[in-house]
């Protein structure tokens, strides 16, 4: 289906961002994001304008180790990480902005447990997170190169999504991936922002810039 129509302008009365089922926010995925690929979550936002689907932000727990990294062991049980944005080509270009800002009152409301968010953007494929500079987030680097499956279609899985278990996994080879910028954000009343703002543990660095006109 050709999901391009007329100049869309932004309407922020048009839109509400829901949660939807896990299948809905695996189509929107498979669709719209580079990836193709859901990866776990534990909160599935979906963005309607006019009633249909435009995208879906989610959100998914991660290690231990890495949350307590982040602010601290007293922070830990605090933190998700936003693990896909994705949008249909249709969709306003300032829809991005809209759905992250709405996703946090989402969760401050239904969430009262979380006050951390943490991003990347994949180097990888030139994205230096472009949305979440335009939406105030703290950058503090580059995270720590990983190992990746390079699947011979030239798509590349994450192992850890099958158990490493190369048996489970298409025909390729693993490979060393490099880091990817990384990106926390601190959502709640002002008080709490104020207070995990002040016990990250990561150092605050200008953000990165992407070569030419691109804003990935």
């Amino acid at each position: 289906m050709n999901n391009k129509l007329l100049d869309i302008d932004f309407d922020a009365s048009r839109c509400e961002l829901t949660p939807v089922p896990h299948e809905t926010a695996k189509r929107v995925v498979r669709d719209a994001h580079y990836t193709g690929k859901l990866g776990s979550t534990s909160v599935r936002l979906g963005l309607e304008m006019d009633g249909r689907i435009a995208g879906v932000i989610c959100f998914g727990t991660i290690p231990g180790n890495n949350a307590r990294a982040i602010c601290g062991p007293e922070y830990a049980p605090h933190v998700l990480e936003l693990t896909r944005l994705a949008l249909y080509d249709w969709a306003p270009s300032n829809s991005e902005s809209w759905v992250i800002g709405q996703a946090f009152r989402w969760l401050t409301a239904n969430r009262p447990d979380i006050s951390i968010l943490i991003s990347y953007a994949d180097a990888s494929v030139g994205h230096v997170g472009t949305i979440y500079q335009a939406t105030n987030w703290v950058y503090t680097g580059m995270s720590t190169g990983d190992v990746v499956w390079q699947c011979e279609d030239g798509s590349v899985l994450h192992p850890r999504t099958t158990g490493w278990d190369k048996t489970k996994l298409p025909p390729g080879r693993f490979r060393p991936s490099p880091g990817k910028h990384r990106y926390v954000t601190f959502i709640g009343g002002p008080a709490l922002r104020r207070s995990t703002r002040r016990a990250l543990r990561w150092q605050s660095l200008p953000y990165p810039k992407k070569a030419g006109n691109g804003t990935a």
